[in-house]
C-alpha cells in the first residue's frame, strides 16, 4: 500500500455463498514431501472435526429458536458494561 495515498472506505464482500452440502472441496495442493496415508488420516479427522462443529452449531441454534437468543451466550456478557443481552431484546436497534 502506498502511503501517500488516502484510503477512505474498505469493503469485504462475501459474494456466491454456498450451503455446505453445496460446497465443492475438489481443489488439492500438491506435496511431494508428504506421505499419502498421512494426509488421508488428517483429512478423516478433520472431517470428524467439522461434524462435530455442525452438529454443535445445530445444537445452538435449536436452544435458542427455542428458549430465545439469550439462552446461550458467552460468559462477558454477563459483565456490567456487556450490551449483547440487551442488544438481543431489541429489534433493529428499537425496543420490541
Amino acid at each position: 500500500m502506498n502511503p501517500s495515498l488516502l484510503v477512505r472506505r474498505m469493503y469485504v464482500v462475501a459474494n456466491h455463498i454456498l450451503p455446505a452440502q453445496e460446497a465443492k472441496d475438489d481443489y488439492e495442493q500438491l506435496d511431494l514431501f508428504s506421505l499419502v496415508e498421512e494426509e488421508e488420516q488428517r483429512e478423516a479427522i478433520e472431517a470428524q472435526e467439522k461434524e462435530k462443529e455442525s452438529r454443535l452449531q445445530n445444537a445452538m441454534l435449536k436452544i435458542q429458536q427455542k428458549h430465545g437468543k439469550n439462552a446461550i451466550l458467552h460468559g462477558t456478557s454477563y459483565l456490567e458494561d456487556a450490551t449483547s443481552r440487551e442488544r438481543n431484546k431489541t429489534v433493529g436497534e428499537h425496543r420490541r
